[in-house]
């Protein structure tokens, strides 16, 4: 594993074999990972092949998401 790059809100690695050392990662240093060889879906819940749609009735006045 090689790291590409860290910013304040995630660290982007190269060569994890799958999804289980960045998620112990993750926890470990309490920092999101970001594995550029295994990136999420655009709309979807990871890499999960589904997604959802927006539901503006969800959002609050100050444009912040409700999700309760």
């Amino acid at each position: 594993m090689r790291v590409l790059g860290v910013s304040d809100q995630a660290a982007i690695v190269d060569g994890l074999p799958d999804g289980q050392p960045r998620y112990r990662l993750q926890h470990r240093f309490a920092f999101q990972i970001h594995d550029a060889g295994h990136p999420h879906l655009i709309r979807r819940h990871g890499r999960a092949p589904i997604g959802w749609q927006a539901d503006p009735s969800r959002h609050r006045p100050d444009g912040k998401r409700d999700f309760a």
